[in-house]
Order: structure tokens, then C-alpha cells, then sequence
């Protein structure tokens, strides 16, 4: 499935806030075996935002909005899809009482520009937020499907989870699509291609999975990705392709998924009963962070120096001034 992320809000396009939700919704979607191709991001203008939505339906079969949900006048994403598409405006009396509810409990008064965010286009789908009060929408645009999420990541990120992500298995045509991540430490680049070509086919496919390089600094990782009648029958795919790979690259392959460098450090350092201090220079700290970074890092970590000039190295390190 072809995707498209959208942001909306002049912060964003202005570049006065990072535009990290697109980063984890496309993320998300390679996960669940969709092919990112489009992002983008517009202004709180009418006209932009309804350009973009027209061409994304024109080209995406699912198309992620984030921003302008909310109560505030620029607020107006929603409003602006729903006049794009013929879709007027209905109050969802469940959103209405929740947000109702949440400013009962908060002991705060409950202004009219707040109940707006209850207004949802008619023929769509309410997506609940569990932590605020502006609800999601989706519904489908001819052979595309639209969703609609608060900008708040916290609030995104739990609501793409918990209420979209379920809606998926039915929009796969009959086909299941699962992904997996190998992360990869000590060889290079090349050399690791090096290494894989042997096992690739046409269209870089390790028999029906489809492999995929990303460098994401200090680690290298492998994107598998399997397409079955059933999730059983993807994952048993992915299984296969996985173990191919690490009778390949043995030990350069220290995880999967959700698996991070640091973890597998900490974890062979408390096996080993072992005990880690550093010294950093242009580092500034970020090694310390990294391996901190950790719960129950403490059983393995001393302590970090962050000896930058060359009389720190000196002073605290003894290293010779020559």
C-alpha cells in the first residue's frame, strides 16, 4: 500500500518545530509492510490544505494527517477536509461528553471553541484520544483511506496504535504484510552487502522477502519484509530469511526489532559481572547518555568524564601534554 503523511501547521512548514511525527508514522507504516513515497507539509491556509488532501487521494491509498485538531481559530483541519470532500460537519455526542467530562474532572470551564473539536465530517469514523480531548477520523475517499490525528505526539502515537492499527488487517486486500529489523555492529557498509549479496535474488529478495539496508548511526539494519495469506505464514518467512542472514553475518547481528545496542552492552556486561567507566572528548556526554539511557544501568556503570579541553585529558586522565 502506497502512503502519505501530511502535516499541517505553519510551525511545521516554518520550521520552528521538528516534524517528528512523520518520522515515526512512516516508521510505523514500514512495519506494517506499507511503502512510504509521499510527505509533506503545509500552512494553516485553506487552500494549501485542501490541495494537498485532493492529490493525496490521487496518488496514496492511505493518507496520515497530523495537526489541527484542536480548539484554538487555526485549528481548521477537519473543517477544511470536510468542505474538500462534500462531508458536512456532524457533532459526535460520545466525543462531545467525553470532552465535557475532562474539563469536569480538571475543575475548568468548558468554553464553545473547545466543544468544536466534537465536530466530525459525516460518513466518518470517530478515533478516540485517550489523552486529550480532540478526537481522530478516517474514513475512505473513493480507494483511499483518510486518517485524521492530533498533532501532540504523545496523543498521535496512541491513538494511531490503539484505534487505527486494528482497522489494518481488512485493508490488506487478503494479504497480511509484516516486517522485521536485524540491527548489525562491527562491519561496514559495503562489506555487509558484500557478505549478502550471495543470498539476494532479483529485486534484492532473499527468496520472498524483500531486504533492505539502513545505516542509523552507531548500527546498520536489515529491513525484512514478507507478504502471506496469514500472519503465521509471513512470520514463518521472515523466520527463514532471519536465520539465513545470521548464519551469514554470525555475531555482526547482535538484535531485532525493538533490540537496542545499548541493551545488548548492558545486558553482556551484568552476565559477565562487569563494570564500565568511560572517558569522553568530542563526545561530550553522549556515550554517558547512551548507556544510561538503560533501566538498571547502575548494576554495570560507574561513572563518565567528559574531558574535553586538553588540560582535562591531562588533569584527570594523565595523559601526557606532549
Amino acid at each position: 500500500m502506497i502512503v502519505e503523511i501530511i502535516a499541517t501547521g505553519n510551525e511545521v512548514v516554518e520550521g520552528d518545530v521538528v516534524n517528528s511525527n512523520a518520522s515515526w508514522l512512516a516508521l510505523r507504516a514500514r512495519e506494517q509492510g506499507w511503502e512510504v513515497r509521499f510527505h509533506t507539509a503545509v500552512p494553516d491556509e485553506e487552500s494549501c490544505i485542501a490541495a494537498a488532501l485532493r492529490q493525496a487521494v490521487g496518488r496514496a491509498q492511505i493518507v496520515l494527517v497530523t495537526g489541527g485538531l484542536g480548539p484554538t481559530s487555526d485549528d481548521l483541519t477537519l473543517e477544511i477536509a470536510a468542505r474538500a470532500f462534500a462531508r458536512p460537519l456532524q457533532v459526535d455526542v460520545p466525543s462531545l461528553e467525553r470532552i465535557r467530562g475532562f474539563f469536569t474532572r480538571l475543575g475548568r470551564k468548558l468554553t464553545p471553541n473547545q466543544e468544536k473539536q466534537a465536530l466530525i465530517p459525516q460518513g466518518s469514523r470517530v478515533l478516540p484520544n485517550e489523552v486529550g480531548t480532540a478526537p481522530g477520523a478516517y474514513w475512505r475517499e473513493g480507494g483511499t483511506h483518510l486518517a485524521f490525528f492530533p498533532g501532540v505526539p504523545q496523543e498521535m502515537k496512541k491513538m494511531f496504535t490503539r484505534h487505527f492499527l486494528p482497522q489494518m488487517a481488512a485493508w490488506a486486500g487478503g494479504k497480511v504484510q509484516l516486517a522485521k529489523t536485524l540491527h548489525c555492529f562491527g562491519l561496514p557498509e559495503g562489506e555487509l552487502d558484500h557478505r549478502l549479496t550471495p543470498l539476494l535474488g532479483e529485486g534484492r529478495k532473499l527468496g520472498e522477502v524483500l531486504v533492505g539496508f539502513r545505516v542509523r548511526f552507531p548500527t546498520l539494519d536489515l529491513r525484512l519484509r514478507a507478504e502471506a495469506a496469514d500472519a503465521a505464514g509471513a512470520q514463518e518467512k521472515l523466520a527463514q530469511a532471519a536465520a539465513s542472514i545470521r548464519a551469514a553475518l554470525g555475531e555482526y547481528v547482535f538484535g531485532e526489532d525493538e533490540v537496542r545496542l545499548e541493551e545488548v552492552v548492558g545486558r553482556l556486561l551484568r552476565e559477565k559481572k562487569q563494570k564500565l567507566a568511560v572517558a569522553e572528548s568530542c563526545t561530550g556526554g553522549l556515550l554517558v547518555d547512551w548507556m544510561t539511557d538503560i533501566p538498571g544501568a547502575s548494576d554495570y556503570f560507574l561513572e563518565g568524564a567528559v574531558t574535553y579541553s586538553n588540560a582535562a585529558k591531562v588533569r584527570q586522565l594523565g595523559v601526557s601534554p606532549g
